[in-house]
């Protein structure tokens, strides 16, 4: 749990200060090593809201990203399960 908070918190730094390369592989990163780390559509969110160009209520639900990470998240759920079974 701890590494959980660390880990949000180091990531919430990257995204203020680090490059998109940057942050980005290490929220890939964070997905893959964490079980459910839903917090990457906060992440998404954030993301979008900083340095999107559109501005609005709706332009964050329509973000490229959030739904990029959003299906991120539920096409490894199948595949972490079975890593995890047979490791």
């Amino acid at each position: 749990m701890t590494r959980r908070v660390i880990s949000y918190g180091a990531l919430f730094l990257l995204i203020i200060v680090a490059p998109y390369w940057l942050y980005l592989g290490a929220l890939f990163v964070a997905v893959l090593i964490f079980p459910l780390y839903w917090e990457a559509i906060i992440f998404a969110i954030l993301i979008n809201t900083l340095y999107s160009a559109n501005s609005g209520i709706l332009a964050a639900l329509t973000a490229p990203l959030l739904l990029v990470t959003l299906g991120m998240l539920i096409l490894l759920l199948p595949i972490k399960s079975y890593l995890r079974t047979n490791a």
